[in-house]
């Protein structure tokens, strides 16, 4: 001890120095002494709080699910959502571990809770505007994340930090205000408010920066069976739907040359194609090709699991279909082809379900191709149409020379460039229902 300094003693219990460190009175607060508390109190003083903490924390899974549309169109959005959740709690707890600190020390009170928000708040922005800086950077150099997503992170982010940052040292005044614990409440209440508003202020910013660049182009997508669940007519094959039958390019290619739509040399094409199946479409892609992107196609019934091909449905907006005719479904199938992921990547699992179509046919003479779907995150790889050219190259193989399907109008165009055509011959499809009539009243008997 160096000499000439007083030496003083403090006969404070432990429990009062934590009080006047809190800048209460120690008749204000009757605050248990830590060394002797059991494990039990400390759970029982504890749990109430969690409890209620979990509980809110479902709000960040009821936010992720409205904005579900916008995640099935930018799937790269998803990679974002851990950190805006972890940068928010991480922020907010620096605001609120400082404030409580001042507290201590009494450099702050809760009289000067709008200067010490305001300026937690503006740190906090300050300091989202750098990292969001760095978000932006790294999305110019990674193919895998788009610009228009790194920009939305990149404003985000200073968004989320000012509110966590001020809504930390909000909470910590209010509870020292009101003789809560600090350390106790507001860390955990902290997080679990900015966990779903964060992710609000993150996806609303991600829709409006996204809204003028266009969405992935839509799935190579034919009508599916009747859902197991009541459906209308337009569900199905409706009138907004175009039957659609594989000619091959030749005749396809001739139809579309014509100005007005309509080939004028119909009779000799028809009649040189007539008693020969069409030509296979070729295969633009080959298998090595997209094996270096880590797919692979895959014709066996074997491997598909049910609940995988269902999610995948619902992905593209088709209806999930019940597993048990599902199964049926599939097992009465003429030809099925399939894409599977072969490695792990930020867009797919190992083995994932990334694409499907099938066939049903009476074997012979005539097929339809039903239910193609290729997942979101992979609409823009050319696997849609490397499935509908290895479908259909099968089913000309199995000597099956009609070849329909029914398709959205937005797509029409897509199969066209595969050799198909709408309504070869002035034929329309039409489909089965059962309409309800309306019962009339009959001289008020009925």
């Amino acid at each position: 001890m160096s000499p000439g300094l007083p030496l003083s003693i403090s006969t404070k219990r432990p429990s009062e120095r934590g009080k006047h460190l809190h800048s209460h009175d120690v008749d204000d607060l009757d605050e248990p002494d830590y060394a002797r508390e059991g494990i039990l109190d400390i759970a029982r003083s504890r749990t109430g709080w969690l409890v209620v903490f979990c509980v809110g924390l479902l709000l960040a899974a009821v936010v992720v699910e409205q904005f579900e549309d916008v995640l099935a169109h930018h799937v790269e959005l998803s990679f974002f959502v851990p950190l805006i959740m972890g940068h928010g709690g991480n922020t907010g707890s620096q605001s609120v571990t400082t404030v409580i600190r001042a507290l201590a020390l009494k450099q702050v009170s809760s009289r000067d809770m709008l200067r010490v928000c305001l300026k937690e708040a503006g740190a906090g922005c300050m300091m989202g505007a750098v990292l969001g800086l760095c978000i932006l950077a790294f999305s110019w150099v990674w193919s895998g994340i788009s610009l228009q997503v790194g920009a939305a992170v990149a404003i985000a982010l200073p968004l989320v930090s000012l509110w966590a940052n001020g809504l930390g040292a909000l909470l910590t005044l209010l509870a020292d205000r009101l003789k809560f614990d600090p350390a106790v409440t507001s860390v955990p209440f902290m997080t679990t408010i900015v966990d779903s508003t964060g992710l609000v202020v993150y996806f609303y910013v991600a829709k409006l920066m996204l809204a003028s660049v266009a969405p992935p182009r839509a799935p190579l997508r034919p009508a599916r069976p009747a859902p197991t669940s009541p459906a209308s007519p337009e569900s199905l094959v409706g009138r907004d739907k175009p039957r659609l039958c594989f000619v091959g390019l030749p005749l396809a290619t001739a139809k579309l040359a014509t100005g007005d739509g309509v080939c004028t040399d119909k009779a000799a094409l028809a009649a040189r194609l007539a008693g020969a199946p069409p030509p296979p479409p070729p295969i633009s892609k080959a298998d090595a090709e997209f094996a270096a992107l880590g797919v692979e196609f895959v014709e066996a019934r074997d491997g598909i699991k049910i609940t995988e091909l269902n999610e995948l449905f619902e992905k593209v907006g088709f209806p999930r279909r019940d597993p048990d005719r599902l199964k049926v479904a599939l097992d009465n199938t003429h030809r099925l082809i399939w894409i599977r992921s072969l490695k792990q990547s930020r867009v797919a699992r190992l083995g994932q379900l990334l694409g499907f179509a099938r066939a049903t046919s009476d074997g012979v003479l005539s097929a339809t191709i039903w239910d193609v779907a290729v997942s979101p995150a992979w609409q823009r790889s050319g696997l849609g149409r490397a499935m509908i050219e290895r479908l259909t190259q099968t089913l000309l193989a199995d000597g099956i020379g009609t070849i329909t399907l029914y398709a959205e109008p937005q797509v029409v165009g897509l199969y066209k460039k595969l050799g198909f055509v709408d309504d070869p011959d002035g034929m329309r499809g039409m489909a089965f229902t059962r309409k309800r009539k309306e019962k009339k009243s009959l001289g008020g008997l009925f």
